[in-house]
């Protein structure tokens, strides 16, 4: 039986990192958006993430934190999108915030699931290729 994802941390809230975990949210999902800039990470939980683009603005507001290790809890799924040389590091400090069925995504450029598969285990590790551009504007904003 398949199981139901229902919690899901995404680590790294640059352009795309930050509107995954939006739309994640969006969708229904229990979203946790970890940005390791404590001030930029007070701002989202304060004023949620502001997305412009091809699908209209939207203000979503999505639960922050600054450090991996302040997630409220074991989630079902893990998405790191940092970048490529920070993601080992990143997914051994989220071992602790792993179910025993959950799966961990490596969403950098580049194709890192070798290395994310050898800190979380050849049968949780799950490779991604992003196939949509984004950007964070200067005002912070996330444009795609």
């Amino acid at each position: 039986m398949e199981q139901a994802i229902r919690t899901v941390a995404v680590i790294g809230a640059g352009a795309i990192g930050g509107i995954t975990a939006a739309y994640l949210t969006r969708a229904g999902f229990d979203v946790e958006l970890v940005c390791k800039h404590a001030d930029r990470a007070a701002e989202i939980s304060g004023g949620g993430l502001h997305i412009t683009g091809a699908r209209g603005d939207m203000v979503m507001p999505v639960k922050t934190v600054a450090e991996i290790e302040q997630l409220s809890g074991k989630k079902d799924a893990v998405l790191i999108v940092t970048k490529a040389y920070d993601m080992p590091d990143a997914a051994r400090r989220a071992l602790s915030f792993l179910k025993p069925d959950s799966f961990v995504v490596s969403m950098q450029n580049g194709i890192c699931v070798e290395a994310l598969a050898e800190v979380v285990g050849a049968e949780r590790a799950v490779g991604c290729v992003v196939g949509w551009g984004a950007a964070m504007l200067p005002d912070g904003s996330l444009h795609m």
